[in-house]
């Protein structure tokens, strides 16, 4: 195991002197230091660090600025082989410097700056020091955020769409090799959140009748990894880039005059895929089940007036590349991914605290590797035992995801 600090090193003085001044032109380095994001953070997909700098400009103005450095883990040797494996930091430096080509064609602000890409850092820009920050929201969004991250994801597919048709390019063609790793069968971390469908299912109390049970023990298992077959760049409809990673750490806000703010972080799943399927995904992970019957609508309504809105800004008709009639066609068309991912991912990130994970991760890496890519049922169960609100939303997902395949089976 790597030692706690060597972190300090993760960055060399010529590297920090070349972030500053991509951040501030004429920026001379006076002082760096790297430290851990917080006193007790290290992210699923890698390891979070600030780097802390003093520069000089115009040669007598001393300012301190702070960077945003993601890693890949340098503590957990073993989940450092796995985001290795599957190339997840490779995949986010690569579509950064993407983002840097699309950036003239939109004027909204959907990512963070970048001001280092190396295949095993990224260093961003500090959100927090630009007073963005993430909200608590008890598992269930309120509007007053639910419409500036809908903007901030139309903002996203606008600019995949605008890019392609000033640039004549197609985007997943041209990187193909990114988005060739779909839901597959050989992604250990999904697996272990399919096999806790299956588990917390079978123990669901709505389940419990011959009819459901029989259902979950012959056929679940089979109508769940159809998703395999649907996460693949479609050959039917228009694709944009899809963050698909839409839960709440995913999400910072800064509170304007003119309201929310909403910008996108963590890029190491995004997809090239139909962008309904982005949209029921953000729906499905972050409101509840009542809130979306109630709401949906209202909800699509202004993603596509925010979608077409960006489109025009930049000489584009939104019905050219993707009329609104098929947007709601693949909503129904791709149900099945935001169902299933919402399950997958619910008992790793509706987690009340993300100290859970973290303690054990450092304390024992062989358990934190079973849960994240052997079977996560055990942990699941035990803390929705002790934790009644994460019990009710990761079973609600389970439930509706279940209930939809059940009502949907081939008679």
């Amino acid at each position: 195991m790597a030692s706690e600090s060597c972190y300090e090193n993760l960055l060399s003085q010529t590297e920090c002197q070349h972030i500053v001044e991509n951040a501030l032109e004429g920026a001379i380095l006076t002082k760096y230091e790297i430290v851990p994001a917080s006193s007790d953070t290290i992210g699923y997909l890698g390891d979070y660090y600030k780097l802390k700098t003093t520069v000089l400009l115009n040669g007598t103005d001393s300012r301190d600025i702070s960077f945003f450095v993601k890693s890949l883990p340098l503590r957990n040797e073993v989940h450092k082989a796995v985001i290795r494996r599957l190339q997840f930091m490779d995949k986010e430096t690569t579509l950064y410097n993407l983002f840097h080509k699309m950036k003239k064609y939109s004027n909204y602000k959907w990512h963070p700056e970048v001001y280092l890409c190396r295949e095993d850092v990224l260093v961003l820009e500090d959100l927090i020091q630009s007073n963005y920050k993430h909200h608590k929201f008890n598992l269930n969004l309120p509007d007053v955020l639910v419409w500036p991250a809908l903007k901030c994801l139309a903002a996203m597919h606008a600019n995949s769409i605008v890019y392609e048709v000033k640039t004549d390019t197609n985007i997943g063609a041209d990187y193909v090799h990114l988005f060739n790793r779909t839901i597959t069968k050989g992604n250990t971390w999904v697996n272990s959140g399919l096999k806790s469908i299956y588990t917390l299912a079978r123990m669901h109390p709505k389940f419990q009748t011959i009819e459901y049970q029989h259902f979950i023990t012959n056929s679940l298992a089979t109508e769940v990894e159809k998703v395999h077959q649907l996460g693949r760049i479609s050959e039917q409809y228009r694709n944009t880039l899809c963050h698909r990673d839409l839960w709440e750490n995913n999400m910072m806000f800064r509170d304007d005059v003119a309201g929310f703010h909403c910008i996108l972080v963590d890029f190491q799943v995004t997809r090239y895929i139909p962008p309904s399927i982005d949209i029921g995904l953000f729906l499905h992970m972050n409101t509840d089940r009542t809130n979306r019957k109630e709401n949906l609508t209202r909800y699509f309504n202004y993603y596509f007036d925010c979608l077409t809105k960006f489109t025009a800004e930049m000489g584009v008709n939104i019905n050219d590349q993707l009329p609104r009639v098929e947007f709601d066609k693949t909503y129904e068309e791709f149900k099945l991914i935001p169902l299933v991912l919402t399950c997958v991912y619910a008992p790793i990130v509706y987690l009340p605290d993300f100290k859970i994970l973290n303690r054990i991760n450092k304390e024992d890496p062989v358990k934190f590797q079973h849960i994240m890519n052997g079977d996560r049922s055990d942990f699941t169960i035990e803390h929705i035992n002790k934790f009644k609100d994460y019990g009710d939303r990761v079973m609600e997902a389970v439930e509706e995801l279940t209930e939809y395949l059940f009502e949907n089976r081939e008679q």
